[in-house]
């Protein structure tokens, strides 16, 4: 195609037509930005939501490091009760083996 036979507006294109396009190109332009702002927010709702995880990450991690804790000490209580019955259970054994001896 050469410069003389471009594109051109014929005046057999009605109006009607040529208005549509327009209206048409605009109501395409309307949804594909009204979906973007909805794609926006949803994805800085995400971020939003993202941001306070991660500042409720680092308060998950000392909480579990502190029933690690609580765990550890929980169980050193009980190997001295499991001790302590253990001794009076054996005290037992000697009172009852020194009288049975008697």
């Amino acid at each position: 195609m050469n410069g003389r036979e471009a594109w051109h507006l014929d005046k057999r294109v009605p109006i009607t037509m040529i208005v549509m396009f327009a209206l048409q190109t605009l109501s395409l332009v309307y949804v594909g930005t009204s979906w973007k702002a909805g794609i926006d927010y949803r994805v800085g709702a995400l971020e939003k939501s993202m941001d306070e995880s991660a500042a409720h990450e680092s308060r998950i991690i000392v909480l579990e490091q502190g029933f690690l804790r609580i765990r550890e000490d929980l169980s050193e209580i009980k190997d001295l009760i499991r001790l302590q019955k253990q001794g009076s259970l054996e005290k037992k054994l000697q009172i009852q083996g020194a009288t049975a001896q008697q």
